[in-house]
C-alpha cells in the first residue's frame, strides 16, 4: 500500500508560520492532508512517535466517529499521561531563559536526549530556536489533557504501543498493560525517547510484526 510521511508545521521541511501551534491546528492539518490525498474514506494505519503518536490517536478517534473506516494505530513512546511536570517545566523554563540556557535546566527524564542521543541535539536546538524566536509556539502549545475512555478503547481495539525503558513516557505503561496483550505492548530495554534514531532496526521489527499480525 501507499505510505505518507509528513512534517508537522514548524518541523522538518514544513513551513514555520508565526502562529497556529495549538493541538487542534495540528489535528486540522492532518485532516486536510488526508482529504487532499484522497484517503478520507480509506482505512489508514497510523504510525506516530511522541507528539505525533498523541496526534495520531486523536485522529483515529475522530475518524472512528464516521463509522466508515477501519483504521489501525501504532504508538511509539507516546505521552499519554497528564500532569507531565517535566514537560511543563521545560516549556516554562524556555519562556524565561531562552534556548541558550536550556542545557542547564533540562528535566532529568529528558536528559537522555542530550547524553545518549546527542547527535540530534544540534538539529533540535536549531528547530526550537526558530520556533521560540520567530513564532508563538510557547504561548500556544497545549497540554494534551487526559486520555479519554474512547481513546483507551481505540488503543485496546485497534492499536499497539512501543516504549523506551529510559524515556519519561514509560510512566504510561501501567495504564496500558491491563488493556493490551504482550504481543502489542513492548518495551525496548535502555531505549530513550528517540527510538527511531537510537535503535531503528528494533523499531522496524516491531512494526513489521504488527503489520503482519493484522493481516493474518
Amino acid at each position: 500500500g501507499d505510505v505518507l510521511c509528513y512534517d508537522l508545521r514548524g518541523h522538518g521541511l514544513s513551513e514555520t508560520p508565526p502562529s497556529g501551534y495549538h493541538f487542534s491546528a495540528h489535528l486540522n492539518d492532518l485532516t486536510e492532508l488526508i482529504t487532499e490525498v484522497g484517503w478520507k474514506t480509506e482505512s489508514i494505519y497510523f504510525i506516530g512517535h511522541s507528539f505525533g503518536a498523541r496526534l495520531a490517536l486523536a485522529m483515529l478517534c475522530e475518524r472512528k466517529k464516521q463509522d466508515q473506516v477501519n483504521d489501525r494505530i501504532m504508538l511509539i513512546d507516546p505521552p499519554l499521561l497528564t500532569n507531565n511536570h517535566d514537560d511543563q517545566r521545560l516549556f516554562e523554563e524556555l519562556k524565561t531563559i531562552g534556548i541558550d540556557g536550556l542545557s542547564e535546566h533540562i528535566p532529568s527524564s529528558l536528559m537522555l536526549m542530550f547524553t545518549k542521543e546527542g547527535r540530534r541535539l544540534k538539529k533540535m536546538f536549531k528547530r526550537w530556536r526558530r520556533l521560540i524566536e520567530e513564532t508563538t509556539f510557547l504561548d500556544e502549545i497545549d497540554g494534551l489533557g487526559d486520555v479519554s475512555n474512547d481513546e483507551l478503547s481505540s488503543i485496546q481495539s485497534h492499536g499497539s504501543v512501543l516504549f523506551g525503558s529510559e524515556s519519561g513516557c514509560i510512566r504510561a505503561h501501567p495504564l496500558l498493560e491491563p488493556l493490551l496483550p504482550t504481543s502489542r505492548l513492548h518495551i525496548i530495554s535502555e531505549g530513550g525517547h528517540f527510538l527511531l534514531n537510537q535503535c531503528p532496526e528494533t523499531v522496524l521489527i516491531f512494526i513489521e510484526k504488527q503489520l503482519l499480525g493484522d493481516h493474518l
